[in-house]
């Protein structure tokens, strides 16, 4: 009887900050009125490559937490996002600009054509991305289109899998230097997210970033 109480009571505090948030101001903070972005390919245009870092960083920070506390396919979905980032930032800082596309090969092709650094042409860069990029649609879809892996079949090894993910950071960042004024993840007197000391513990563990 007591837990049903305790249920309905919740229900009903749950319902009324419901209830709140629909009668909000339009301009609270605490609630996201949706809009089209119409300035969206100026806006892509015009940011820069540091933009899509911060981005790829707090991806990154996210895919190691998940990664450690065993739940892989969101981490590896966050992985995928974080190379996803990265990439477009390599592309922005050569000079190109991103696709609008989640298709990692697709973006390492376009860095490849306008970039000449030895790790875009690498092997082991391609090897990475395919290791993700299934993980775009596999950590969100029951049935996946067009990064289905085959064979419907995959395992994830603990903790070598989240390896390839800080190689990929560490060799990338050499390629384009990180503003010295911006927030850095990897600044470790720079960690000022608002995370426990547990994520970010799982964020820094054995990471060839912090060595």
């Amino acid at each position: 009887m007591s837990n049903l109480k305790t249920r309905q009571d919740m229900l009903k505090k749950i319902e009324k900050y419901i209830d709140f948030l629909a009668n909000v101001p339009k301009d609270a903070a605490n609630i996201i009125k949706n809009q089209l972005n119409v300035n969206y390919n100026s806006d892509i245009s015009n940011i820069g490559y540091e933009c899509f870092m911060l981005s790829g960083d707090k991806n990154y920070f996210v895919s190691r937490f998940l990664f450690f506390n065993r739940i892989h396919e969101y981490s590896f979905f966050c992985a995928q996002q974080c190379i996803e980032n990265y990439l477009k930032a390599c592309l922005k800082f050569s000079g190109g600009k991103p696709q609008d596309t989640h298709d990692l090969s697709a973006l390492l092709e376009e860095c490849k054509r306008i970039g000449h650094d030895a790790f875009i042409h690498s092997t082991r860069i391609k090897t990475i991305i395919e290791r993700f990029k299934p993980f775009y649609e596999l950590s969100r879809y029951p049935v996946q289109k067009k990064f289905m892996p085959r064979g419907q079949q995959y395992a994830i090894m603990h903790p070598d899998d989240i390896r390839p993910l800080d190689y990929f950071v560490y060799k990338i960042r050499e390629i384009m230097p990180y503003p010295i004024n911006m927030w850095d993840v990897l600044k470790i007197g720079n960690l000022i997210l608002p995370a426990s000391g547990e994520a970010i513990a799982c964020f820094k563990k054995d990471n060839i970033n912090f060595l």
